[in-house]
C-alpha cells in the first residue's frame, strides 16, 4: 500500500516565499508541464488573471519539494490540487496541494507492480481513481493510499486514460476494452463498452451524453447514453478528427467540450488547428482556430491536452509548441480564442521563457465572487435539479438553491446559469 509522506515546511520557508503568498493561486491559471525527462521534475506554471506570471511556483512555494518525474495531468477539487506524474521520482505519483496557497498537503508515493501513474478523477473529497500503466485503482485521498484495483468480469488489465465522472458513474479509457463503466459507490464494474480507438473522453452532462474521441482513421467519436449505454458514431473528417496514438508515451488528447457553445474542440492528425464539432445541428467546422507562425517563422502545433475552455470567460485557450520541421524547439506559447468566433484574442498570448517546458494541461482552480442572484424567483418557487461544473462534470444532483449555497468556493453551472459560490 502507498504511503504518505508528510512533513511540516520549517517556518523560515515559509517566510522565504511569503512574497508569492500575497497571490491567490485560484485567480488566474495553472498549466501543468512535464518537465525536460531525464533532466528535471514536472513543474506548475501560474498565470494570474491580473497579467502575473510565475514558473515553478510548486517548488517555489515549497523549498525542497517537487513534483513527480514527468508531470502529465491534474485536477482541481474544492480548496485542493492534485498533479499526477508518471513517476514517483522526485515528488510522489500525485502530489496534492492546498489551491489557494499551492502549500504541500501530501503525496501518493508507491504503486503496486511498476505502474505509470496517467490520470486521476476525484469523485468525492475523500475518493478518486488513478488511471496507470497497469490498471485503474481506488484512491483514498485523505490518507493517500491505494485501497483497491477495479476488476470485473469482461475487464482486461492494462492501461487506463482519461476519465470522468456522471451520474454516480465513472467512465474511463481502457487501451484494450474501450470504455469501462464503474459504480462508484461499489467500485464494481457495471458495464464494459467496447469501443475501438478509444483515446479521449469529454461529457455534455447537461445532455447525459459520454462523447469519446478515438484514433480511428475514419475520424469517427462515439457517443455514449448515460442512462441506457446506447451506442451511436458519428464520422468526421479524419484528417481533421481522427486523434494521434497516445497509448505508447501516454498523454491527454486536444478533444473538449464547450458548454457554453455545445460543441466539441477536437485537434486531429493535422495539429495546426482546432476544429468544432456542433453537437446541435451537426456542423463540423475545420479549422475553427488556426494558430499563426512565429516571427522565426515557426509553424505551431497544439500540444498536450492543448485545448480547454475558461471557466472565467468561456475563451478558449490553445497550449501550442512552435517547431522548425519535425523537431519541436523550447517555444512554446498559450493562446486564447473567442469561443464564438474561433479568433485569436489580441493581447492575450503567453510567450513562455525558451526551455524544455512540455505543457500537459491547463487547471482552472476557480476564481471566487459572489453568487449571481438575478433570477430569485427560482428559490421562491423551489427550483431543483443538477449542477455542474464549467466542464460539464455533474457535482451533484436534485439540489436547490440553498444546497449550491453549501457547495465549496468555486464556479458552477446551476439552471442554465454561471454562478458562483464564495
Amino acid at each position: 500500500m502507498a504511503e504518505i509522506r508528510k512533513t511540516l515546511i520549517p517556518l523560515v520557508a515559509v517566510l522565504a516565499v511569503s512574497h508569492m503568498h500575497a497571490a491567490d493561486f485560484r485567480r488566474g491559471m495553472l498549466l501543468v508541464c512535464e518537465g525536460q525527462f531525464g533532466a528535471d521534475y514536472g513543474s506548475l506554471a501560474f498565470f494570474g488573471e491580473d497579467g502575473s506570471r510565475m514558473y515553478r511556483v510548486f517548488s517555489e512555494v515549497n523549498p525542497g519539494y517537487y513534483l513527480g518525474t514527468t508531470s502529465q495531468s491534474g485536477c482541481c477539487r474544492n480548496d485542493n490540487v492534485y498533479v499526477v506524474s508518471k513517476d514517483a521520482a522526485g515528488g510522489g505519483f500525485i502530489t496534492v496541494m492546498e489551491a489557494s496557497t499551492l502549500q504541500y498537503k501530501g503525496a501518493l508515493n508507491s504503486l503496486p507492480g511498476h505502474c505509470q501513474a496517467f490520470y486521476l478523477s476525484t469523485v468525492s473529497d475523500e475518493k478518486g481513481y488513478l488511471s496507470t500503466s497497469e490498471g485503474l485503482y481506488v484512491i483514498d485521498l485523505a490518507g493517500m493510499v491505494v485501497t483497491a484495483r477495479v476488476s470485473g468480469a469482461g475487464l482486461s488489465s492494462g492501461m487506463f486514460g482519461q476519465s470522468l465522472c456522471l451520474h454516480d458513474r465513472l467512465y474511463a479509457i481502457s487501451r484494450r476494452d474501450g470504455v469501462v463503466v464503474v459504480n462508484i459507490h461499489t467500485d464494481e464494474v457495471e458495464k464494459v463498452i467496447p469501443v475501438q480507438g478509444a483515446s479521449a473522453i469529454a461529457s455534455s452532462s447537461a445532455e447525459g451524453m459520454i462523447y469519446i474521441g478515438t484514433t480511428n482513421s475514419s475520424g469517427e467519436i462515439v457517443k455514449i447514453s448515460a442512462d441506457d449505454y446506447s451506442v451511436e458514431k458519428i464520422d468526421l473528417p479524419g484528417g481533421d478528427a481522427a486523434l494521434t496514438e497516445v497509448w505508447e508515451s501516454w498523454h491527454l488528447q486536444p478533444f473538449a467540450f464547450d458548454c457554453g457553445n455545445n460543441a466539441l474542440l477536437i485537434t486531429g492528425k493535422s495539429a495546426e488547428k482546432v476544429n468544432r464539432y456542433e453537437l446541435h445541428t451537426g456542423e463540423f467546422i475545420s479549422g475553427f482556430i488556426k494558430l499563426p507562425e512565429t516571427s522565426r517563422g515557426y509553424a505551431g502545433v497544439v500540444y498536450g491536452q492543448g485545448i480547454s475552455v475558461s471557466p472565467y470567460d468561456g475563451s478558449v485557450t490553445v497550449i501550442a509548441a512552435h517547431s522548425a520541421g519535425d523537431v519541436f524547439n523550447d517555444d512554446f506559447r498559450i493562446y486564447s480564442a473567442d469561443a464564438s468566433t474561433g479568433e485569436l484574442i489580441p493581447d492575450r498570448t503567453i510567450e513562455m521563457p525558451d526551455e524544455y517546458w512540455f505543457p500537459a494541461q491547463i487547471l482552472y482552480p476557480a476564481s471566487i465572487s459572489s453568487i449571481h442572484e438575478t433570477k430569485p424567483d427560482e428559490n421562491e418557487h423551489g427550483y431543483r435539479g443538477p449542477v455542474y461544473t464549467p466542464m460539464g462534470i455533474e457535482v451533484c444532483n436534485n439540489a436547490d438553491i440553498e444546497a449550491v449555497r453549501k457547495l465549496p468556493a468555486g464556479i458552477y453551472i446551476f439552471a442554465n446559469r454561471k454562478i458562483a459560490v464564495k
